[in-house]
């Protein structure tokens, strides 16, 4: 049997879309699939839990966009976007701070969320790190997304 595990915290983070800073729909409030068909949709590989939070919000919606370009983390679609290859979905919690200056995150309608878990060992959930505790819970730097919702935590056994 494996260690036990606590989960410490538990957030349910707003996927917004990532767009070029000066992109024309940049400066609006939120957008939806209407606003996004025929821009270039860069999307997530599919076993990502970002792309399989937009693609069931867009099944339930009975909506689609198509996919210009797939890629295999948010490590490759954040620069693409940057250089104007096209849009994709994020949050400012995995953006990386150089490209925030070159990126709007706008939020997206319909609201669509993925859930986040910070596991620890029983062990070290007793001496938690403080910094965990200070997670933003808002968009930083301007951006226009509201990032983290705690949600109630769980306890479970790791199998």
């Amino acid at each position: 049997m494996g260690p036990q595990l606590d989960i410490a915290h538990r957030y349910k983070i707003r996927l917004s879309v990532l767009l070029p800073k000066h992109h024309p729909l940049a400066a609006r409030d939120r957008l939806t699939p209407r606003d996004m068909s025929g821009e270039k949709y860069i999307a997530l590989s599919s076993g990502l839990i970002a792309r399989q939070s937009i693609d069931r919000e867009l099944q339930r919606i009975d909506e689609t966009l198509d996919i210009h370009y797939e890629v295999s983390s948010p490590a490759v679609l954040h620069p693409m976007v940057a250089r104007g290859c096209g849009f994709g979905f994020s949050d400012l919690v995995v953006l990386e701070p150089e490209l925030r200056d070159k990126t709007v995150l706008v939020p997206w309608e319909p609201e669509t969320y993925m859930e986040i878990g910070i596991y620890l060992t029983r062990e070290s959930a007793k001496n938690e790190n403080p910094g965990l505790s200070r997670m933003p819970r808002r968009g930083l730097d301007g951006h226009k997304a509201i990032v983290l919702k705690p949600i109630r935590p769980l306890r479970f056994l790791a199998v």
